[in-house]
C-alpha cells in the first residue's frame, strides 16, 4: 500500500541517496532537495510546494500534480508528457525547464513567472489562457498548439508559425510582434 504524507516538509534531502517512498503527498513542502534523476512515477501530488529543488531528468510515468507550485526550481529534460493527464492548476515561478517536453498535454491557466523555457517542446499542447509572464521561450516548439488567450505580453525570444496555431485573443507586445512577424519577412517600424 502508497503512503499517505499530509502537511509534512521535506528539507535539505537527497533523493539520489535515499529512496523516495512512493505515495500520496498533500499540502507538504519540498525545500533544497535533490530530486535529479529520480523515480516519482504513480506519485499524487497535491497542493504541495517545490522550492529550490533540482528535479531535472524526473520520471513521470502516470504521476499526478494538482495545485502545485514550483519555485526556483531545476527542471531541465523532463518529459511531463508521461505524467497523468488530470495534473493540473500549475505554477512555475524562476524554473528552469530547458529541454523539457509538454507534448500533447491539457495545461490550459498555467503560469509561468520568469522562467526559463527554452527548447521546450509544447506542440499539441492546450496552453489556453496560459501566462508566460518575463518568460524565455528561445527555441520553444509550438506547433499545433491551443494558445487562445495566452499572455505573451512579457515574454521573450518566442518564434512560431502564427498559422499552425490557435491564437485568438492571445497577447503580445509590440516589440515582440516584431520579431514574430520577421519569419514571413515583414518588417514592422
Amino acid at each position: 500500500m502508497d503512503k499517505y504524507y499530509e502537511s509534512e516538509t521535506f528539507e535539505r534531502i537527497d533523493f539520489t541517496e535515499k529512496y523516495f517512498e512512493k505515495g500520496e503527498y498533500e499540502d507538504c513542502q519540498f525545500e533544497s532537495c535533490n530530486l535529479n534523476h529520480v523515480n516519482l512515477s504513480g506519485c499524487r501530488f497535491s497542493e504541495c510546494i517545490f522550492e529550490n529543488c533540482d528535479l531535472s531528468m524526473i520520471q513521470l510515468t502516470e504521476t499526478v500534480f494538482q495545485d502545485c507550485r514550483f519555485i526556483g526550481c531545476k527542471m531541465i529534460g523532463i518529459l511531463f508528457e508521461n505524467w497523468n493527464k488530470f495534473s493540473s492548476n500549475l505554477q512555475f515561478k524562476q524554473c528552469i525547464l530547458n529541454s523539457s517536453s509538454f507534448h500533447k498535454l491539457q495545461m490550459a491557466k498555467t503560469k509561468f513567472e520568469n522562467c526559463q523555457l527554452k527548447e521546450i517542446d509544447f506542440s499539441e499542447t492546450n496552453l489556453k489562457e496560459a501566462v508566460f509572464e518575463q518568460s524565455d521561450l528561445s527555441g520553444a516548439i509550438f506547433r499545433n498548439t491551443n494558445l487562445e488567450k495566452a499572455d505573451f505580453r512579457s515574454a521573450e525570444n518566442y518564434a512560431f508559425k502564427l498559422e499552425e496555431n490557435k491564437l485568438k485573443n492571445a497577447q503580445f507586445s509590440m516589440f515582440e510582434l516584431k520579431h514574430l512577424l520577421t519569419i514571413y519577412g515583414m518588417k514592422v517600424d
